[in-house]
């Protein structure tokens, strides 16, 4: 029966071979990347982010919070069936995709983070397999008023993350397990002048491989076809503008180039980009609707697998709790194997 093993190996690609591998990539890799742009306060990442999603967003926006919150995120999204028989979803659902807790003293602004940077599950045939990359993350941020012109305002703010990829499959009595600890970090600059504000944002990507190791029934195949399991996230760039009309309403938009040809899935480089309009209604209860682009295109295939995902989000305040909805769908511009819906629901707290 191991042949139906190897079979699935020939499906899966890249991320379970010993060699860079310049055909199609597994294409679960790209279902369940976080969607950067999706936050109920603009799509961005960039000028406002969730405690919760300090982790993955711009470190300089932790500037923008004071005394002692906490917040968490979980994830929900559809699974995908890309062959007949083989279900992709997200890995164990229930448990938070994101948290935090930040602080601020005397100007400096400090948080710990905890994301998943990667997500996804199989299940073909008797085999089932999950990777998962798990960063736990330190950002640091400050700001600086009236450094260029009177009321104008610039934060600064850089983060440090570990990184931990945990592989497991199985198929038949046979135990397939890796493990890498890794790091990586981003770094990001805010400048706001009255209604208008722009920011800049690097992150310099992932790249974790762990060794597979195995029970002895299955060590003759890892020898021979399975090595390493590895997963490598690009490096990326990012820039925004933010216009405030009247308080209550805010237009926002973001691009992002996302460097995948340094990495061995023979993907092009490409542009990620957002816009957002939120509007703030009376009794402390925002609205967001916007749309974001997530670029996917391999170099020897003229065929675009780009998505657009229109996004709707709920922000609601109560005394000191801040409650996020927010919903991710790309049925109506995407191909048909990369069809999706995506809810985050988050919850934060003031404490102090």
């Amino acid at each position: 029966m191991r042949y139906g093993l190897l079979f699935l190996i020939g499906l899966i690609g890249p991320l379970l071979a010993s060699e860079p591998v310049q055909e199609e990539p597994n294409q679960i890799f790209f279902h369940y990347l976080p969607l950067s742009g999706y936050h109920s306060i603009g799509f961005s990442s960039l000028f406002s982010v969730p405690m919760a999603e300090i982790g993955r967003g711009n470190p300089a926006a932790l500037a923008n919070y004071s005394g002692l919150r906490a917040g968490l995120t979980f994830t929900y999204a559809a699974p995908l069936e890309l062959s007949q028989g083989i279900e992709f979803s997200r890995w164990n659902q229930n448990l938070p995709g994101a948290a935090g807790v930040g602080y601020s003293r005397n100007s400096w602004t400090l948080a710990v983070a905890y994301h998943q940077k990667y997500n996804h599950s199989i299940q073909y045939s008797g085999y089932r397999e999950s990777g998962v990359v798990h960063s736990f993350s330190a950002v640091v941020a400050v700001p600086f008023f009236n450094l260029f012109r009177e009321g104008d305002y610039l934060s600064v703010g850089i983060g440090v993350s570990g990184d931990y990829l945990r592989f497991r499959s199985d198929y038949e009595g046979m135990d397939f397990r890796a493990d890498h600890w890794g790091t990586s970090w981003k770094a990001g600059i805010n400048y706001v002048l009255k209604q208008f504000a722009v920011a800049f944002f690097y992150d310099d990507g992932t790249s974790l491989e762990g060794k597979i190791e195995s029970s002895e029934a299955a060590a003759a195949v890892i020898s021979a076809h399975l090595p390493v399991y590895r997963v490598e996230l690009p490096p990326q760039y990012g820039i925004g503008i933010r216009i405030v009309q009247e308080y209550r309403v805010r237009y926002q938009a973001t691009v992002s180039y996302l460097e995948w040809e340094k990495l061995p899935y023979g993907l092009a480089n490409v542009f990620d980009y957002s816009a957002s309009l939120q509007y703030r209604l009376p009794q402390s209860t925002d609205l967001s609707l916007g749309l974001y682009h997530r670029g996917l295109k391999f170099l020897n295939d003229p065929e675009d697998r780009s998505s657009t995902f229109l996004v709707g989000a709920l922000r609601f305040f109560w005394k000191r709790i801040c409650f996020r909805l927010e919903v991710a769908d790309n049925h109506l511009d995407s191909p048909e194997n990369y069809q999706y819906w995506q809810v985050n629901v988050g919850l934060e707290y003031t404490i102090l």
